[in-house]
């Protein structure tokens, strides 16, 4: 009876099998055939000649031959400088693994001159638990330690092959595995390099429990550089980031961002007009001593607009003009200029400007009145800083009957002092003074001294009858003094003794009013609420 021996000893760190087989029926005294496999600590997993040994040639036919075919040796060079010749051996002996490492070694054969089944035996010596020893035939395997022979037929000895993408690949139906995981086979391990518990890389087999530290059975991380535990890594690189580094581009950490028109990169510059809705009013550059006091009236408030600030310029005229500070306060003061032309403009968050508002600069301006007895209609170009009733009229009380204002009023009482609800004198309103009738002075010289008014002041007026003062170019007509536009929502303008009515029929003025004046006011009669600046 032929028979197929495994011998296995236990040696320090080496270990050797020795394989021997024959066909179960000793058909015509076949010739049995004879492989070995170890390991040693002095051993290569790879070919070297000695160490590993060529398959010798069979014998006349009946035979059994079986060998480790190992084809990706073929023309490899060991450290001797021998070239492997033949993928066939007799004998494979592998270095020491640790119990983590399943090694393999893979046996193919044929039978020539009959198909007896064959019969494979082992003896086995003592091995560390650690290792597992088994025979595998096709899918089926056999624990060596506690099974004493398996029988095969002939017909397992033949590789088993796969077509692959078009390709066909041969495997090894009969194979012995020896590690902490021969009974179940490896898995596969990655690298977890940021201890995530994600892994990626190329992937390494070892046994279950064995595998090293940092090494986990999945292949899931995008990017196992990064700590991200929810593997949610967005276009940036950033766990968790959800693309918020990307600007409006989609550019990764890039600085193109929404403008206040919400045009990606677009400064601004598609809608300008609706930034710089409004401009800076009122505007005064005012030399006090060796100063030069700068104030402007603006109606919107800057946290609650896309407008950043004021940039104040300086010059002699108009044209060259330098930026000399910027601001987000409605006033400047300078003492680097006694004179000159002071202009501002507003600028938003990619420093786009406005048109220029310009004032030159002035010391405290003085408008004389001629006050008749009665009703005078007067308005105020200039206005000192304080600018009270009791203040502006002191000198003028004991001569006066009354201030009257629209819907306001106060009077002098030599005994209660200034009465009724008008308090302040503006820019914006026309005053009736009242000259009492039994005055000494038939005319009565009334000086105002203060800050003058730019002539860029806004009206804001409300359908009917408006009291507003004119600060604009002395002795212009109304054509020129009203915005063209505006005429057609203007039914009259009232002075002191003169008015004109607009007709709309023939876009002409009538009456004996003709001309504004400085320092004059008047009724202006509207049929819808209108803003408008006098021209000049």
């Amino acid at each position: 009876m032929q028979t197929f021996t495994i011998i296995l000893l236990s040696v320090s760190l080496s270990w050797e099998l020795n394989l021997y087989i024959q066909d179960v029926n000793d058909t015509a005294g076949a010739a049995n055939d004879y492989l070995v496999l170890g390991t040693c600590n002095e051993c290569h997993d790879g070919f070297h000649y000695g160490e590993d040994q060529y398959d010798p040639p069979t014998g006349v036919s009946p035979y059994t031959d079986i060998q480790f075919f190992n084809l990706d040796w073929l023309g490899t060079i060991d450290s001797n400088n021998n070239e492997c010749e033949n993928p066939e051996f007799a004998v494979d002996k592998k270095s020491t693994h640790p119990p983590s490492d399943l090694l393999e070694w893979g046996i193919r054969g044929v039978t020539m001159g009959h198909n007896a089944p064959l019969e494979i035996t082992w003896q086995m010596d003592d091995i560390s638990e650690e290792y597992e020893i088994y025979i595998y035939i096709g899918e089926n395997g056999y624990n060596l330690r506690t099974q004493a022979s398996i029988n095969i037929d002939s017909s397992d000895l033949a590789p088993v092959y796969e077509n692959i993408n078009g390709q066909w690949v041969s495997y090894d139906n009969i194979k012995i595995l020896m590690g902490g995981c021969a009974s179940t086979g490896t898995n596969l391990y990655y690298m977890d390099s940021d201890e995530d518990g994600l892994g990626s890389g190329v992937p390494y087999e070892f046994c279950p429990g064995y595998q090293p530290q940092g090494y986990i059975d999945n292949n899931l991380d995008l990017d196992d550089n990064l700590f991200c535990i929810s593997n949610d890594i967005d276009d940036c690189g950033i766990c968790d980031g959800n693309n918020a580094e990307q600007d409006c581009n989609g550019t990764c950490f890039g600085s193109a961002e929404l403008d206040d028109c919400g045009i990606c990169d677009g400064n601004n510059e598609q809608c300008i007009e609706q930034i710089f809705t409004s401009l800076p009013y009122n505007l005064h550059a005012l030399i006090n001593q060796d100063e030069i006091l700068i104030s402007w009236d603006f109606d919107l408030e800057l946290d609650q607009s896309f407008i950043n600030g004021f940039n104040i310029y300086h010059g002699f005229n108009e044209i060259d003009l330098t930026l000399i500070s910027s601001t987000q306060s409605n006033s400047f003061q300078t003492s680097d200029f006694e004179y000159g032309i002071f202009c501002i403009s507003l600028y938003d968050r990619f420093n786009n400007e406005s048109e220029l508002v310009c004032t030159t600069a002035t010391e405290y301006m003085q408008y004389n009145y001629n006050l008749h007895e009665g009703a005078n209609l007067i308005s105020f170009p200039y206005i000192p800083e304080n600018n009270s009733v009791e203040n502006i009229f002191d000198s003028l009380k004991e001569e006066l009957d009354g201030i009257i204002g629209e819907g306001s009023a106060a009077y002098y009482d030599s005994n209660l002092g200034w009465i009724g609800n008008l308090d302040n004198i503006d820019y914006f309103s026309g005053y009736w003074l009242k000259i009492k009738p039994d005055s000494d002075i038939e005319n009565i010289e009334f000086n105002m001294l203060g800050f003058p008014n730019n002539g860029f002041t806004f009206y804001n007026l409300h359908e009917g009858y408006n009291l507003i003062s004119y600060i604009g170019e002395d002795n212009i007509s109304i054509d020129e003094a009203i915005p063209e536009d505006l005429q057609d929502y203007i039914i009259s303008i009232i002075g002191e003794g003169r008015a004109s009515i607009y007709n709309h029929e023939t876009n002409q003025w009538l009456g004996n009013l003709t001309e504004l004046s400085f320092g004059s006011g008047y009724w202006l009669e509207t049929t819808i609420p209108i803003s408008f600046y006098w021209q000049d």
